[in-house]
């Protein structure tokens, strides 16, 4: 990630600074974009398949299809 413009060295800096500096500008647009590359990576590592969710969705039913507490019965 990159490091913020306005640091203790900033002579332009002052209160509200933000909403009038291009250097802030440019690099808020840099910085969002390494935040939305960061957050497709771990999305894409995450993400489970399909078929896997479907396997794993159907051992929980085979597992809980016969329990006591669904059936009703004992």
């Amino acid at each position: 990630m990159t490091k913020s413009p306005c640091g203790q060295g900033c002579q332009d800096r002052h209160v509200g600074c933000h909403a009038t500096c291009p250097k802030y500008e440019e690099w808020k647009i840099i910085h969002q974009a390494e935040i939305d590359q960061a957050r497709e990576r771990k999305r894409e590592l995450y993400t489970v398949t399909i078929s896997t969710h479907n396997i794993r969705k159907g051992w929980q039913n085979k597992r809980y299809k016969n329990a006591t507490y669904r059936t009703g019965s004992k």
